[in-house]
């Protein structure tokens, strides 16, 4: 089954400081004018009985209620100006939001649902960390008591991270990270993430590169291979295959980064 982990998770706590955000033009500054949450992911759009996407619910009314259109780290966001950001969609992007509990608030009514409504997609084998937390493995499905307890984004900024680059070689991947923060980054570290195995596959995750400092412009490669141990004697269908790249650090003392870019957008990207 190919499932590609999405979701991307990335906590950067910020207090007001500069941030280089990018146009055409050139580079500019955001400030914030209080306290705002920094987050590092890919943008990713939701679709109907999306398993790690949800974009609507099926509640206990038996009614579909239209949520979210995109999320950054598995959690679903709001953009604040309602501007059109499909352009970004799949990209890796900087977003400043305010945490916002109980995703019920954001939910608009469409209609009754379907009585079979994500009844195939609910029949899947899945692994937990393939479903996302709205719905859990009933997918399409969710309820107000659950809804309530999950936080959404509300997006004050938004923009492309262009630091993430990537190159498609035979047996491997070669990825690059540069630093468009505003000062350096501490303890880079860029760790593979491989999915195989017999029956429902499992994973396995290998640091592949360390960097204790990447100052203000640095750039940072390394060369991954596509398969786990490609030099073994492995039946194919037990392999180990890459299926996402995470990269982590710590953009100041206090701003910690995790996401996680799935292997389609490499081949996106090509």
């Amino acid at each position: 089954m190919k499932m590609t982990k999405v979701i991307v998770s990335a906590t950067l706590l910020a207090i007001v400081f500069n941030l280089n955000l990018f146009s055409k033009k050139g580079i500019h500054y955001f400030k914030p004018a209080k306290k705002l949450h920094l987050t590092l992911g890919i943008l990713v759009k939701n679709k109907p009985k999306g398993l790690l996407n949800p974009s609507e619910y099926v509640l206990e009314d038996g009614y579909l209620y239209k949520g979210a259109d995109y999320r950054v780290n598995g959690t679903n966001i709001v953009l604040t100006d309602k501007k059109n950001i499909n352009n970004l969609a799949g990209k890796v992007v900087i977003i400043y939001y305010d945490i916002k509990k109980d995703l019920n608030k954001i939910l608009e009514k469409k209609g009754k649902a379907p009585k079979d409504y994500g009844e195939q997609e609910s029949m899947m084998q899945m692994r937990e960390d393939w479903v996302s937390k709205e719905t859990g493995f009933h997918i399409g499905h969710s309820t107000r008591k659950r809804l309530k307890t999950i936080n959404y984004f509300k997006v004050i900024k938004i923009a492309h991270y262009p630091g993430f680059s990537t190159h498609e070689k035979k047996d491997s991947y070669q990825v690059n990270f540069t630093n468009y923060f505003n000062g350096s980054i501490t303890g880079l570290e860029i760790t593979a993430h491989y999915e195989g195995g017999t029956g429902k596959p499992s994973s396995k995750h290998v640091s592949v590169k360390k960097l204790k400092r990447l100052a203000k412009g640095g750039k940072m490669s390394v060369s991954i291979n596509k398969l786990l141990n490609p030099g073994t004697k492995i039946k194919r269908k037990r392999a180990y295959r890459l299926n996402s790249v995470i990269i982590s650090g710590k953009a100041t003392y206090r701003d910690h980064f995790h996401f996680d870019v799935p292997i389609w957008l490499f081949v996106k990207r090509k």
